[in-house]
């Protein structure tokens, strides 16, 4: 019997981060000196709001960079959030720097974990089943559109606010040569399926296509030189 693609991403998934999550409240609530703000952001992690729970960790982790229980809640968040690649790269660090051997133990259960759910991601994909993400055609009919730049970014992303006015500035430039769009990575439509598309874990990334749809180059991070520079080399009738 085949699964449902959307069954394995709404249940199986949260039900492995769940089991991650009370794994890791028991070992740093035994013999933990949190950081300021730690609690805090647990209880928004507890209360499911989990792009929240992720900004506040992110700024723990920066005031504080070899705390590896924020980075493994951060790995949490992004678990949670379906950014498999963020959380990947999260438990990994964990595993690599921690020096409490149950956490590094979580973080290698936690890998392995994502690991079977890839699996059974690819298997379905494998299996015939139609994927939302494939059937989106982001050129025009017939591969003669414009070229165009997609941007994702999130309601947390505080890089992102930063380039939302260069973004519009671009559009205003460049608009009526390039096609521009911007999709919120957690948006649950379109967005969200785009970034799963193209395996976007950072923000704010740019993806640009060229007339046909295909990717000839992408970013992390992005400023208004950076993007028209590129724009500028990767088509030279701008």
């Amino acid at each position: 019997m085949r699964l449902n693609r959307r069954l394995v991403k709404n249940h199986l998934l949260p039900a492995v981060t769940a089991a991650l999550c009370v794994m890791a409240c028991a070992i740093w609530s035994s013999a933990y000196a949190a950081p300021a703000g730690f609690n805090q952001a647990v209880q928004t992690f507890n209360n499911r709001q989990y792009s929240q729970a992720l900004a506040q960790f992110d700024a723990i982790s920066r005031a504080n960079p070899s705390d590896a229980s924020s980075h493994y809640y951060m790995g949490l968040c992004y678990h949670y959030l379906n950014q498999v690649g963020s959380a990947v790269q999260q438990y990994q660090w964990v595993a690599s720097n921690s020096h409490d051997s149950r956490l590094r133990a979580q973080a290698l259960n936690a890998l392995q974990q994502l690991g079977r759910y890839q699996a059974t991601r690819t298997s379905q994909g494998q299996a015939g089943i139609p994927s939302k993400v494939q059937s989106i055609n982001t050129s025009r009919p017939g591969g003669t559109g414009r070229p165009k730049v997609l941007e994702f970014y999130t309601d947390w992303c505080g890089p992102c606010k930063i380039f939302r006015p260069q973004f519009e500035q671009l559009q205003s430039d460049f608009g009526s040569r390039v096609a521009f769009e911007s999709l919120n990575a957690e948006d649950g439509g379109t967005g969200s399926d785009l970034a799963q598309k193209y395996e976007v874990n950072a923000y704010p990334t740019v993806i640009y296509l060229d007339g046909s749809g295909q990717v000839v180059d992408r970013q992390s991070g992005a400023s208004y030189a950076s993007v028209a520079s590129r724009l500028k080399k990767l088509f030279a009738n701008l």
